[in-house]
């Protein structure tokens, strides 16, 4: 991997102008088809903290491996691909 320098292809993203919060969960507006992979169990009862559940299935890297596998199958450029990275807590939630 090779940090761009270049942020304008993140344009799409970050100039979509909604908030922060739906922008997080659901990305911006305007694909016909979305498509989350999600490393954080689901909570397995009301008031449980994702954090607080233990992890079942294969590690994180197998599934980022199988996901993008397939992701390269339905691109005309599977050796080219920006990855965007939040660290952090957003101070709207």
């Amino acid at each position: 991997m090779t940090p761009c320098l270049d942020l304008s292809p993140a344009d799409w993203l970050t100039g979509s102008g909604l908030p922060w919060q739906q922008l997080v969960t659901f990305g911006p507006a305007g694909f016909e088809a979305y498509a989350r992979l999600r490393f954080l169990p689901d909570p397995a009862y009301p008031g449980q903290s994702e954090n607080d559940v233990e992890p079942e299935g294969p590690p994180e890297h197998e599934l980022l491996r199988t996901a993008l596998a397939v992701l390269s199958e339905h691109t005309g450029t599977p050796d080219d691909c920006y990855f965007c990275l939040w660290e952090g807590v957003s101070s709207d939630i």
